[in-house]
């Protein structure tokens, strides 16, 4: 039973034993029933302050639950004018203060790591517990063929036609792959995962290579080119170096016949 109830009632039959008394002393009186209503009406007075006083800060309590219960840290507990209650409402409004902060760093952190993954070059698909898309940005919704990344919510990657999708689907938990698909675009695909309120969710990242591996080819051949043409070089100048000095034998020789 609640308290408020208890008091409420413990001064009902006080009051009960009141006026009962009273009613005696009309056909009785004497010093006894004086001192017994005396003290009835005492004690009546002594709950109702007893009941003001415990219920104030109940109440404060109570309101500070309701609070928390709604997510509402802009509000705060006033204080009821009992020292000990009042340390409990400033605590209290202390917490809401620090909830309050907190929420507003996490809100401001989420929102930019939002704009970060919104705006990142690597597709980046974040999945349910069931492998289904609960999240994607426009890189991955473009590897993928979509023109909306909103589309791919709800859905399975395995259930996805495209190429990079059976390789996305393919990962295990923690393993990266590079491959080049039909089209010649090659991609880095990785399957990790965070921790988030204790549990670990998946997500895949996808980086497209194709650029990068262009040109470290690009680089590669013109290493080779420039190597066999030096090679070429060095073999063009013996040759020459053969053809210059075998002219000259033959032009020496030519003068000996012309004398003859």
């Amino acid at each position: 039973m609640r308290i408020s109830w208890i008091l409420i009632i413990i001064i009902l039959l006080l009051g009960a034993s009141l006026v009962s008394s009273l009613l005696l002393s009309v056909s009785e009186a004497g010093t006894e029933l004086y001192i017994t209503q005396s003290a009835c009406v005492l004690a009546i007075i002594l709950l109702i302050v007893f009941y003001r006083s415990v219920m104030k800060p109940i109440r404060s309590i109570t309101n500070g639950i309701d609070l928390l219960r709604e997510q509402d840290f802009s509000s705060r507990l006033s204080h009821v004018n009992q020292h000990e209650a009042d340390k409990i409402v400033d605590m209290f409004n202390g917490m809401m203060v620090a909830l309050k902060e907190e929420r507003l760093r996490l809100r401001e952190q989420n929102h930019f790591l939002d704009l970060l993954v919104d705006v990142s070059p690597m597709g980046i698909l974040i999945l349910s517990d069931a492998d289904r898309i609960k999240t994607a940005n426009k890189a991955a919704a473009a590897f993928l063929g979509f023109a909306d990344s909103s589309a791919l919510e709800g859905l399975t990657v395995d259930s996805l036609d495209s190429q990079l999708a059976a390789v996305l689907s393919g990962l295990s938990q923690g393993q990266t792959v590079t491959e080049r698909l039909n089209d010649s675009m090659i991609y880095r695909c990785s399957r990790l995962s965070f921790m988030d309120q204790g549990y670990p969710h998946p997500f895949l990242l996808i980086e497209k290579l194709t650029e990068e591996v262009m040109i470290a080819e690009k680089k590669s051949y013109e290493k080779v080119i420039r190597v066999i043409a030096h090679e070429v070089n060095n073999s063009m100048a013996g040759v020459n170096s053969m053809l210059s000095t075998a002219r000259l034998m033959l032009s020496d020789s030519s003068d000996d016949y012309a004398d003859l």
